[in-house]
């Protein structure tokens, strides 16, 4: 909605400002919510809890952040974790390079929407597939599934970037350069998506 709104203009304000404003306001509004209507079922105790320090709750707990290390999924899973989570805080930035790339906001938005719907779908169709590859590989099926989710990411940013044909200046994109990009975002959210319901 708010790359299809960020050309127009209200009150001489720019629709993407105006966007960016609806957002913040409605986060407030339901920080503010959270805030004044949500109990925590655990401050009782915590207030009434004395004698533990900051040292003693860490030599209490450390032992058993040590036990995890001892499992090589966990481990797996944490090494994982840095490389894998990375490229989702830049995956937003596709709505910029898009346009960059000479596609209008409303084309912009109706391609990375695919993207969206591909990782809506992921998360469905991987809860399936997670269910059949743990009963058959209990072992390594999870781990195998979680990398191949980080690693179909590298073909499609190829075909994004250097292969699929990218439009000669603004309001120049063709109908099958629509559809090659939307089928390439859906597949890519359909791909990546997994690691989310995995993990």
């Amino acid at each position: 909605v708010a790359t299809t709104f960020a050309d127009k203009t209200v009150l001489g304000v720019a629709g993407w400002r105006i966007s960016v404003g609806v957002v913040a306001g409605f986060s407030a509004v339901v920080g503010l919510a959270i805030a004044g209507l949500v109990i925590e079922p655990h401050a009782a105790a915590l207030a009434t809890r004395t004698g533990q320090g900051c040292l003693q709750v860490f030599t209490t707990n450390m032992p058993k952040v040590v036990q995890l290390f001892k499992y090589p999924t966990f481990v797996l899973i944490l090494c994982q974790g840095a490389p894998g989570t990375a490229p989702w805080t830049v995956f937003p930035f596709f709505t910029q390079w898009l346009e960059l790339a000479c596609f209008t906001h409303g084309q912009t938005a109706r391609i990375f929407s695919m993207f969206g719907w591909g990782q809506a779908f992921s998360n469905l169709m991987s809860g399936f597939l997670l269910n059949f590859v743990s009963k058959r590989f209990p072992n390594h099926g999870p781990p195998t599934m979680a990398n191949f989710s980080v690693a179909v990411g590298l073909p499609f940013l190829v075909l994004f970037y250097f292969v699929f044909p990218k439009p000669p200046h603004l309001n120049a994109a063709t109908a099958s350069d629509m559809w090659v990009y939307s089928i390439g975002f859906l597949l890519f959210g359909l791909g990546c998506g997994m690691c989310g319901t995995i993990n």
